[in-house]
């Protein structure tokens, strides 16, 4: 059967910790979806994170790829 991976963290600070889906808060195993510097631990907790943010916030997201898309261009 499967069995989830968590990817532990060790720092100067302190003790290890775990990484967690910042939509959900499961353990992150090896399959992790990013989206603007943020985890997921499914595609399903990404749409719904992106459902749930506001129409100002989708907006300067749009501007932002569409700043890197052309930068990337050029």
């Amino acid at each position: 059967m499967g069995r989830d991976v968590s990817l532990p963290l060790t720092g100067s600070l302190g003790p290890a910790r775990t990484l967690r889906c910042d939509h959900c808060r499961e353990e992150l195993g090896l399959n992790v979806h990013r989206y603007w510097q943020m985890h997921f631990c499914s595609k399903a907790c990404v749409t719904e994170y992106q459902q749930r943010l506001a129409y100002e916030t989708k907006v300067k997201i749009s501007q932002l790829e569409a700043s890197r898309e052309s930068s990337a261009v050029a």
